[in-house]
């Protein structure tokens, strides 16, 4: 079965796919929904494989369809879609995977340069509110 996404036509039939996809650009929304149905899970499988967490690949599954939607008059109808839908889906999870890289770099540089709060600076500041309290009470 998952040979028979991938082989190419012998005639010049247009695959369902590339139907869809002429019928995605008119924005129809039963096109869009029917390509989803057809390509969701192969396309969670391998930004799954990717990213290792559930969570995160529905969201970039979410990512690359609404990519597909937007962005359809980008498709060459004479190219075969699955192949062209699995090299968006691989390149939005390495984009998040990089952008996730890139932020856990940015939070160990600000933690390096600016540390939480001087340790002496905590302790004044208890002490003066320690002999400020009681003194306070004696006026």
């Amino acid at each position: 079965m998952f040979l028979a996404i991938f082989s190419p036509k012998g005639n010049d039939e247009v695959s369902p796919d590339a139907t869809l996809m002429q019928q995605l650009l008119r924005k129809d929304v039963s096109a869009f929904e029917e390509l989803y149905e057809r390509h969701s899970r192969i396309v969670y499988s391998l930004v799954l494989r990717i990213l290792r967490q559930g969570t995160t690949a529905e969201e970039v599954v979410q990512d690359v369809f609404l990519q597909l939607w937007r962005n359809s008059a980008r498709y060459d109808l004479s190219r075969p879609f699955v192949p062209w839908l699995l090299t968006l889906a691989r390149n939005r999870a390495l984009d998040h995977l990089r952008l996730k890289s890139e932020r856990q770099r940015r939070r160990e540089e600000q933690t390096e340069e600016f540390p939480r709060s001087p340790p002496p600076l905590r302790n004044m500041r208890r002490r003066s509110t320690k002999s400020a309290v009681p003194n306070a009470f004696v006026r």
